[in-house]
């Protein structure tokens, strides 16, 4: 019988070995070429596939998983509950409505950065640990549970020593070593490029260590960067990555001390969000108010007047209840009337 002697089975094994090496990327090289699978999600084209639809839910399921545990490591294990978007929207509102007061009582240089202050992820302007100042009333977890009572708890003894640990009190908690979280946040990054708040958390928390980095202003720049590229605006959709663009730019004005870039970057992003202003959500929406404040504050800061007041214009346009961006357009309206003798007609259009 053929086959019989193990040599000639081994034979056999490495002649159809060889085939398959030579013939597969005749056929493989066709067919992947037809596929395509990229680690950034197409609504559009993922529908196409229900083998792509699931392999994308596992992707961002993922990458949630590691954002999830990054913010244990910022909260000194401490489990992080994030609001639901009715709360963020309603605070969104209440920190609006007392802006004005606020951004009237700071030095007119000073960047006012309100940063709806229930996000999981805030800006460089709100918090810092080490060598960063931390608002309390800023970063305020609101106080939940994420474990049953004992009586509803079916995990018995388990449950008991959780509650006695207590890995699930929400109360106000200080930022420990969060570049602990980095590693986290960067595989959250690396397994789904389109999530936009790891990419922000991994840029903010290196921009926070350079006290003990001196690149890392640079670094948190260049990562933003390639987040950036990775996330630019498509043709007929609404762009929503406003708190990746922000945190870049914002990088740019008040660190790196480039103004120039900061507004190269904002102009075009502002100018899409006006456009697509009624498909965004209230935390996106709450982002690009801050875009329009840092395109106004870098217009200032380059000696555009008039092109501030045109961007302020259209900022308050959107968002009339925002105050500090409504303080910075009449200081940029009152250094045109010093100069030029008069001030431009105030704008007269609504909230679209």
């Amino acid at each position: 019988m053929a086959l019989e002697k193990p040599s000639q089975r081994w034979v056999f094994v490495g002649g159809l070995l060889a085939v398959i090496a030579g013939v597969a990327p005749l056929i493989v090289r066709p067919v992947t070429g037809q596929i395509r699978v990229t680690l950034i999600p197409d609504e559009e084209r993922d529908k196409s596939s229900g083998v792509l639809q699931v392999f994308r839910g596992l992707q961002m399921s993922l990458a949630d998983i590691c954002y999830n545990k990054s913010t244990v490591y910022q909260h000194s294990g401490i489990l992080y509950q994030i609001e639901d978007e009715d709360i963020v929207s309603e605070d969104i509102r209440d920190e609006q409505r007392g802006a004005t007061v606020v951004a009237e009582s700071t030095s007119p240089t000073a960047p006012i950065a309100l940063k709806g202050g229930k996000k999981a992820v805030t800006t460089a302007a709100a918090h810092k640990t080490g060598d960063h100042e931390h608002e309390e009333d800023q970063h305020v977890h609101p106080r939940l549970t994420t474990i049953s009572p004992r009586e509803q708890d079916f995990r018995g003894i388990i449950g008991d020593v959780e509650r006695a640990v207590k890995p699930f009190d929400l109360a106000h908690v200080r930022h420990v070593k969060p570049e602990e979280a980095l590693p986290w946040l960067r595989l959250a990054t690396w397994i789904n490029p389109d999530h936009e708040m790891a990419w922000v958390a991994t840029a903010f928390w290196l921009q926070g260590t350079k006290a003990r980095n001196a690149n890392a202003t640079s670094q948190a720049i260049a990562l933003l960067e390639q987040a950036r590229l990775l996330n630019l605006p498509r043709e007929g959709r609404p762009f929503e990555k406003h708190g990746l663009v922000y945190e870049l730019a914002h990088l740019y004005l008040m660190e790196a001390k480039n103004p120039a870039r900061a507004l190269e970057i904002l102009e075009p992003i502002v100018t899409r969000g006006e456009k697509d202003f009624a498909q965004l959500d209230p935390v996106q929406r709450d982002w690009l108010s801050f875009n329009f404040r840092d395109t106004v504050e870098a217009c200032k800061k380059l000696g555009l007047h008039e092109k501030a007041v045109e961007y302020g214009r259209r900022g308050v346009a959107l968002f009339p209840d925002d105050g500090p961006l409504r303080v910075s357009l009449r200081r940029e309206i009152q250094l045109l009337q010093k100069g030029k003798g008069k001030a431009p007609a105030p704008s007269s259009r609504g909230k679209n």
